[in-house]
């Protein structure tokens, strides 16, 4: 999509067609140093704000969770904790609880979204906002599946290379066919530097 460039996020935009009216797939891959600017506070940030102090990591432990020790696995444990198998906790439990509710409500990002290819809301109107995880050995992702304000199927996957579970990078598939973006989707992979 610019062809010109050789970094940034521009660089990062592969259409199947210039024509906006006529396009029927978008993929973006953000630059790294980008993501990372936009994921906000660190799990050090956490720490020292004191989500993560000696109580907490009591409760977490009670509740047979481990204290994450990276980004990644922060993460991890806010989007797959179960709060309703808590019906008796201890205090530590219940600090526990609450604070990965509260550090879930404080680190939820706003979905990045890109513009540019429109769909037919009728064809993807039974598809309903989900988040997965996939960890293939050589990265591990959130994945975000949602129908976009224009009506496109959109993936918004957040990578993590297995050797740096602090930084993350969007990639985002658009696309007019569902089945074709979860395609190209599950050919993404880290690749050499």
């Amino acid at each position: 999509m610019y062809p010109e460039e050789t970094e940034g996020l521009k660089s990062g935009i592969i259409v199947d067609n210039d024509n906006v009216e006529k396009r029927e797939l978008l993929v973006c891959v953000m630059d790294k140093g980008e993501s990372e600017q936009e994921k906000g506070p660190d799990i050090d940030h956490f720490r020292e704000i004191g989500f993560f102090d000696k109580r907490m990591n009591k409760g977490l432990k009670k509740l047979g969770y481990e204290p994450p020790e990276n980004y990644h696995d922060m993460i991890f444990l806010c989007e797959t904790f179960d709060y309703k198998k808590c019906n008796k906790l201890s205090p530590s439990e219940v600090n526990a609880t609450y604070m990965l509710m509260e550090l879930n409500a404080v680190r939820i990002p706003g979905m990045i979204s890109c513009n540019g290819v429109s769909g037919d809301e009728s064809y993807t109107e039974d598809i309903e906002a989900e988040r997965f995880y996939y960890d293939n050995g050589n990265m591990k992702s959130f994945v975000y599946e949602f129908i976009n304000d224009h009506g496109a199927y959109e993936l918004n996957l957040e990578v993590y290379d297995v050797n740096d579970l602090d930084n993350w990078q969007n990639v985002i598939i658009l696309s007019k066919d569902p089945e074709v973006a979860r395609q190209i989707a599950k050919t993404v992979q880290i690749a050499e530097d």
